[in-house]
């Protein structure tokens, strides 16, 4: 199945590509690497190989965290892809109850992981490995009743629409006054763009997105829709904002006001982004857009 395939490609390379982005000067790689990793699997009954990067870790030695744990922990997390993602939950609520032995120790990775895994300006972002964290979090009698109550909520955020879920479907006003549901869309691969007219972040992401030779030829021979969603509920600016999307996306309304209110989806800055497949279902959630245009590339051109 395509989505299997490609949800597979997408978690293999995704976070070695972070890595790169976080430690070099470039900000976006030309190219996706071409090298895949095997997907490992855990032997049921085994020690998690994951558990290796923890093994000889000193939780209670205040200097030892100092000097060795973020590289340490970014190591760790670019490794996810080569595992399933039960062996990278098993092996995240392994490494935090170890950590737990020092409330120092508990506090600093509890945060360096929500700086990594959770904040949008991250360009190792992935709600699909935050959200481990947030279930060992909820439970942790090192978390306060209130922070339990705060890590439910971003636990039921990020757990929605993640990759190879069902889209959330929503009905929204097109440039043409009609209105359209997103799964109307089905049998054609979509790039959803939630973006807010009035932020000067989106107009310059979608400006490379619109002069991307790639983009425009994969429009042009049907093999993918862009649809831009504006959920701001003021429909003057967006009527206004029109002439800045090409003619050749898709232009849309939230007209119900729902997306925000319902919290239908985890925007947590705009732009946001997503890459749905032919059958409705999640192959990239919130990627950078660097990496959305080599994925395409990589996997949907010429195909």
């Amino acid at each position: 199945m395509l989505l299997s395939t490609l949800l597979k490609r997408h978690l293999t390379v995704l976070l070695p590509y972070a890595t790169i982005i976080l430690f070099s000067a470039a900000c976006n790689p030309t190219k996706i690497p071409t090298a895949e990793k095997t997907q490992a699997t855990h032997t049921s009954g085994s020690v998690n190989p994951l558990y290796e990067f923890w093994k000889n870790y000193n939780f209670n030695d205040s200097t030892y965290i100092q000097d060795q744990s973020e590289q340490r922990l970014v190591d760790f997390i670019a490794a996810f892809p080569q595992y399933p993602i039960t062996d990278v939950k098993d092996a995240i609520h392994h490494m935090l109850e170890k950590a737990e032995s020092n409330p120092g120790a508990f506090t600093y990775f509890r945060d360096k992981y929500a700086h990594y895994l959770y904040d949008p300006n991250s360009p190792l972002r992935s709600d699909w490995y935050y959200e481990p964290v947030l279930e060992y979090l909820t439970t942790s009698n090192s978390s306060t009743e209130t922070e339990k109550v705060r890590y439910k909520m971003q636990l039921a955020m990020v757990k929605k629409n993640q990759p190879g879920t069902t889209v959330t479907d929503f009905q929204y006003l097109n440039s043409h006054g009609k209105k359209e549901n997103l799964h109307d869309s089905k049998g054609l691969t979509r790039v959803l763009i939630f973006y807010d007219p009035a932020c000067p972040h989106c107009k310059e992401i979608m400006n490379q997105l619109k002069s991307s030779e790639l983009l425009n030829t994969l429009i042009a021979t049907k093999q993918i829709q862009i649809i831009a969603i504006d959920p701001m509920e003021d429909k003057i600016a967006w009527k206004e904002y029109q002439s800045q999307i090409p003619s050749n996306w898709t232009n849309g309304f939230d007209h119900e006001n729902i997306l925000i209110k319902k919290e239908l989806y985890s925007i947590m800055a705009y732009p946001t982004l997503y890459l749905v497949d032919d059958s409705n279902k999640i192959i990239l959630k919130d990627p950078d857009h660097g990496y959305l245009v080599n994925f395409l590339n990589a996997h949907i051109s010429g195909r």
